[in-house]
C-alpha cells in the first residue's frame, strides 16, 4: 500500500512511513498556533505530491491561510491543485452583508454539510485527494450537532471508499464530552495537541491516542514550533 505523508517533519518516520490511504483525522486542540499549522502541513504535503486538496476554512481569513501556504508551497504548479473554500464569512454571519464587504469578507460560502460531500462524491475516481475541514467546532456552531456529524459519517465512509485523506479540526474544551467521544469513534485517528508543565517550564505535545490501521499506533510525541511550521522530536516517549 501506498502511504501518503502527512508534511509534519518526523512524524510520518513516527507512524511506519506516512499515513494510510482512506484515513480520518481528527485535530483535537484547545486555542495555538499548532492545529493550524499541522492542517497547513497536511495539505501541502498533497499538493507536492500531485494530490487535490479541498480546504474548507470557517476559522480564519483567507490572506492569512494563502500566505501561509505559499511559504509551504512555494511554486505555482503545485498550488493550482487547491481549491480553497473560504467559508470564513459563516464566522461572521451576525454580521449584515454590507459591513462584511466594509472590511473585506465579500465571498457567500456554501453550507458546507451540504456542498462538502457532494464535491467529494464528484471527485475523479484516479485523482488521489484530501480535504481538510477547519473547523468542525464551527460548523456545529452554524449549522448544528447532528447535521455535522451526519455529514462527517458520511465524508468519512466516502474518503475510505475512494482512498483519500480528510484532516478535521475540533476545538478542545468548548463542547460537551460526549460529543468529543462521538467525533472522536467515528474517525479512524486522533492527534491531540497539547502542553503541560514540567518543573519551571513547558512542554508541547502531539498525543497520538488512536489510529487505525498503524500497529502500536498510540504514542507522545514532543514538538516545537519553528518559522518552517511543527517539528517533531525523533524520539518516542514512553505513556
Amino acid at each position: 500500500m501506498q502511504l501518503r505523508e502527512s508534511g509534519v517533519p518526523g512524524l510520518d518516520g513516527q507512524l511506519s512511513g506516512g499515513l494510510v490511504p482512506g484515513q480520518s483525522i481528527i485535530v483535537l486542540s484547545a486555542s495555538g498556533n499548532a492545529p493550524f499549522r499541522f492542517l497547513e502541513h497536511f495539505a501541502a504535503a498533497g499538493l507536492q505530491t500531485g494530490e487535490m486538496v479541498y480546504y474548507y476554512n470557517l476559522e480564519r481569513p483567507k490572506p492569512e491561510v494563502l500566505a501561509r501556504m505559499d511559504r509551504l508551497v512555494p511554486t505555482e504548479g503545485p498550488r493550482s491543485n487547491l481549491e480553497y473554500i473560504d467559508c470564513y464569512s459563516v464566522k461572521l454571519r451576525d454580521l449584515d452583508m454590507a459591513t462584511m464587504e466594509r472590511i473585506g469578507v465579500q465571498n457567500h460560502a456554501p453550507k458546507i454539510t451540504d456542498d462538502l460531500v457532494r464535491r467529494v462524491l464528484d471527485h475523479p475516481r484516479d485523482v488521489p485527494f484530501r480535504v481538510v475541514i477547519e473547523s468542525l467546532s464551527e460548523s456545529i456552531d452554524a449549522y448544528g450537532l447532528d447535521a455535522t456529524l451526519t455529514m462527517l459519517k458520511v465524508l468519512v465512509g466516502v474518503v475510505k471508499m475512494r482512498g483519500g485523506l480528510l484532516a478535521a479540526l475540533l476545538v478542545k474544551g468548548i463542547h460537551d464530552p460526549q460529543v468529543e467521544a462521538r467525533v472522536s469513534h467515528i474517525v479512524d485517528g486522533v492527534f491531540e495537541f497539547g502542553r503541560e508543565r514540567q518543573g519551571f517550564g513547558t512542554y508541547s505535545f502531539l498525543n497520538i491516542n488512536k489510529l487505525r490501521g498503524i500497529v502500536d499506533a498510540e504514542r507522545l510525541l514532543l514538538y516545537k514550533e519553528t518559522e518552517h511550521g511543527l517539528r517533531l522530536e525523533t524520539t518516542r516517549r514512553v505513556f
